[in-house]
């Protein structure tokens, strides 16, 4: 479904993804892990059109989109949901849902979208005449992913959604991500509390210092002594 082959990407001269490449299969839940500022966020912004890689490939769907636009990305069903919230605080959460459906694909299914989104997270089909402005943290990021799945996603890559969030709202917004792939959705996953999302991983890529460490199966990551000592605080063993 993804595919990136050999994918370089620099912050002026700063070379923060060096050589990046692995395959995201349809279906997949795609866990991707490292230390912070080692280009994870990096990664996901060059996917998805907002940085542009130096070198290198990026396949979606059969189709190149290294050169593509942001939006027509979108179009395509890459959708990009960003640790920021960037929610617009004085509209309503339907208003805000509503964004998201602004692709011409999108626009037809906005009523269908819509009823997933209310059946997955209710609190929003009861705050839906909210301004986003009172949501709690949770909620907030509640609607961001909501927002995502507006634009007909087929893949939702999910840039640290538990940032500063408490425990407890972390555990119910990874459920919920859980609950989007189990729905048939590919999920391509950054994020830092490892060990609460880890049992819902197909797969699990480790990057440090802009290059894969390790690239393999849940099953296979959780033997690696590097990733569990570093990431899953030994956990697993």
């Amino acid at each position: 479904m993804l595919e990136l082959k050999n994918i370089n990407t620099y912050y002026g001269e700063f070379h923060a993804i060096r050589d990046i490449s692995f395959k995201v299969n349809q279906g997949d839940f795609f866990l991707v892990v490292g230390p912070n500022g080692h280009g994870k966020s990096t990664l996901l912004k060059t996917i998805c059109g907002l940085l542009r890689t130096a070198s290198g490939q990026i396949v979606f769907n059969t189709a190149e989109i290294t050169r593509a636009a942001t939006d027509k990305i979108v179009e395509m069903g890459l959708v990009y949901v960003a640790e920021e919230r960037h929610l617009f605080p004085q509209m309503t959460v339907l208003d805000n849902l509503k964004l998201g459906a602004y692709n011409t694909n999108a626009r037809a299914k906005e009523q269908e979208s819509l009823e997933y989104v209310f059946h997955l997270f209710p609190q929003l089909s009861e705050f839906k005449n909210r301004y986003a402005a009172t949501l709690s943290g949770g909620e907030a990021r509640m609607l961001t992913l909501g927002r995502g799945i507006m634009s007909c996603a087929k893949l939702l890559a999910i840039d640290e959604p538990s940032f500063g969030l408490a425990p407890i709202l972390r555990n119910e917004v990874f459920d919920k991500i859980n609950e989007i792939n189990s729905s048939g959705m590919t999920v391509l996953l950054v994020e830092q509390n490892v060990n609460q999302v880890v049992d819902f991983a197909d797969r699990i890529c480790l990057i440090e210092d802009g290059c894969i460490v390790f690239d393999g199966p849940r099953e296979e990551a959780l033997l690696n002594e590097h990733l569990k000592d570093v990431f899953l605080g030994g956990s697993y063993r």
